[in-house]
């Protein structure tokens, strides 16, 4: 998921997902709170309208990957149901990967849960690092024929990292 959603997310959204996991209001009322607080921005001596925001995670706040981790719950939930899915997040990187007969079909209810869950929480796909991957020809294609999803390819990153484990890996230039 992109960057971006650090300024989008809405905080009502927080609060929902706070309240429906039982979250005490003696947590959640203070995070929330600062996160809706009044600001101003100065600039050069000149201080703007006072706003109020309804949408995004305070810059540094010790508690953003608590409150990203809560919000990738719902969704990691669901792919995790999928049969012969995997899934895991990693703050705001969702992986979810598919094996058996049925992989591709899974694979793309895992890019309809996804685009569904980027609807609910205004959240943006990273289409520049999202995609769906396949170690043969023939998988790809069939990946590719499915339907409509991030690109297809031999190789994919993980947290950053290119993992090796096919020999015939066609790896980027």
């Amino acid at each position: 998921l992109g960057d971006v959603y650090k300024r989008q997310m809405p905080l009502v959204l927080l609060e929902e997902l706070a309240d429906k996991i039982g979250m005490p209001a003696t947590l959640k009322g203070p995070m929330l709170a600062a996160y809706a607080a009044p600001r101003r921005v100065l600039f050069m001596g000149l201080a703007s309208e006072e706003v109020h925001p309804t949408c995004g995670l305070t810059p540094g706040c010790p508690a953003a990957t608590d409150w990203l981790a809560l919000l990738m719950l719902p969704w990691l939930l669901r792919v995790r149901r999928l049969n012969e899915a995997k899934a895991r997040a990693y703050v705001d990187d969702l992986t979810a990967w598919a094996t058996g007969h049925d992989c591709v079909e899974v694979t793309q209810l895992i890019v309809n849960l996804t685009a569904d869950f980027e609807r609910a929480t205004s959240l943006v796909l990273h289409e520049g690092k999202s995609r769906r991957f396949a170690n043969s020809p023939d998988l790809r294609r069939r990946l590719l024929e499915a339907g409509e999803g991030p690109r297809v390819d031999s190789w994919f990153k993980d947290l950053g990292v290119i993992p090796v484990s096919y020999t015939h890996l066609t790896l980027p230039t």
